[in-house]
């Protein structure tokens, strides 16, 4: 399933299903998904084998898992994409102050490019 289509079918079933939070819990031979009214999303009996709930939140659940994977790759893949572009960035812009230096080394360019180095060593992250 493409990520478009994935993240379509999880905000229409998350339109369907209970609203959050959910928060679990188990109580004697009872398994449970809690809503934010007190009421069980899901319930599981261990005497019965028997799972309650409603249709919308047990499809929710079965496609997050799912879905979990391929959403967590796709940020992963988009946190990499914008860290890469931040560093090309960063270095633009430090090849840029590098191009303000002074060629004349009297006293006043001296601390200009010492100014003008540390400039660009913290863009770079360097210092």
């Amino acid at each position: 399933m493409d990520d478009a289509t994935l993240i379509a079918r999880l905000r229409e079933l998350l339109a369907k299903a209970t609203p959050e939070p959910w928060v679990f819990e188990e109580r004697g031979y009872y398994t449970s998904l809690w809503g934010p009214d007190g009421k069980a999303v899901i319930d599981y009996d261990r005497q019965d084998d028997g799972i309650h709930g409603s249709e919308a939140d047990e499809q929710l659940i079965a496609l997050s898992r799912t879905a979990l994977p391929q959403l967590l790759a796709r940020i992963e893949a988009l946190t990499a994409e914008r860290d890469a572009a931040v560093a090309a960035e960063r270095e633009r812009c430090a090849r840029l102050v590098d191009t303000m230096q002074s060629n004349d080394y009297d006293d006043d360019d001296a601390e200009y490019n010492y100014i003008c180095d540390r400039i660009a060593a913290a863009i770079r992250g360097e210092g």
